[in-house]
């Protein structure tokens, strides 16, 4: 369930809304800025210093992924700003109030999610062009905003126990664990050219003549599983080499695959068993359920007040 102790260390205040202790890690861009109103909210303004420092900050928390990047346009990024402005000044109409030692343990949690000592982040805020004042005052709002959600959203949402029960059983699909494999396995060490093409004329003759897999392997396995008869036991899907977990793929139960050949030597599968995944006990994944529909819900709520908000209010986008 949703740790409150968390709340103020979050910025992301709703889908879409931004994540201001990426701030401290981007580049100044204000000063090339020619400033002007992009957008007024009401009585507050958004600068197009504003923007572009924000579109800046987004993207530098996806520097290694480009098509991330690319998504982030300044359009996006204004809407995002406007719904701030219309939380931060629902936040002011009900007098939320932020402590000192709030702040205190946002900037705690800062550096300590970035390994930073308090004269790195003093570095880091300099390199933004931030000064530590002004980065605490955007701590503050960011504070102040996430306990005008918590009270007007989180604390409403009730998810009852029979909606938890009713999603499972609707997606029971999502809790099924992962299928195995029971695998027979031989391996032909291909260090010696020679003695690897006799084993393998030996086991290809086996398997043609329908001799017991086990047998050949005993014989001819050049892997450890040899003593048992080349019995892999069960594999979960996925933990097997691709190739042969490929190989396994394509055949039915009691077959055995043509060889298969790989730098280190050449390899035969046996299908043995197939072992479908079960489903979580409910009580495994109530949390993981509960935090979902409260998440949806929360969005839900979220989404139609800020609809409503963006009505009420007067906004005038000059972008």
């Amino acid at each position: 369930m949703i740790s409150k102790k968390r709340w103020f260390f979050s910025a992301i205040l709703a889908e879409g809304l931004l994540v201001v202790f990426f701030l401290i890690l981007t580049p100044a861009v204000h000063a090339k800025i020619m400033d002007r109103i992009v957008a007024v909210i009401n009585d507050e303004v958004i600068t197009l210093s504003e923007l572009k420092a924000t579109v800046a900050l987004e993207k530098s928390a996806f520097k290694d992924t480009a098509d991330a990047a690319a998504g982030i346009t300044d359009k996006k990024i204004l809407d995002a700003l406007i719904k701030e402005k219309l939380i931060k000044q629902a936040s002011d109409k009900v007098g939320i109030e932020v402590s000192e030692e709030e702040i205190d343990n946002a900037v705690d949690a800062v550096q300590e999610q970035n390994g930073f000592t308090r004269k790195e982040l003093m570095l880091a805020l300099a390199g933004s062009g931030l000064t530590y004042d002004e980065y605490r005052d955007r701590l503050r709002e960011q504070i102040r905003s996430s306990k005008f959600m918590d009270m007007r959203f989180r604390s409403r949402i009730d998810i009852k126990p029979d909606e938890i029960e009713n999603y499972y059983r609707q997606h029971l699909d999502k809790f099924y664990g992962t299928p195995s494999y029971r695998i027979g396995l031989i391996f032909i060490d291909g260090e010696d050219k020679a003695r690897a093409a006799k084993r393998l004329y030996q086991v290809e003759k086996g398997i043609r003549k329908k001799r017991d897999f086990a047998e050949l392997a005993r014989s001819y396995s050049d892997d450890q599983s040899s003593e048992a008869g080349g019995d892999l036991g069960y594999v979960k899907a996925g933990e097997l080499d691709e190739s042969l977990e490929r190989a396994i793929r394509a055949l039915s139960v009691g077959e055995v695959s043509p060889s298969i050949r790989k730098p280190e030597g050449i390899y035969f599968v046996k299908f043995m068993a197939y072992l479908a995944g079960e489903p979580a006990p409910l009580e495994e994944v109530r949390d993981t359920i509960y935090e979902t529909l409260f998440s949806r819900t929360y969005k839900e709520m979220v989404d139609t007040w800020l609809e409503n908000e963006k009505d009420l209010a007067n906004i005038d986008v000059r972008l």
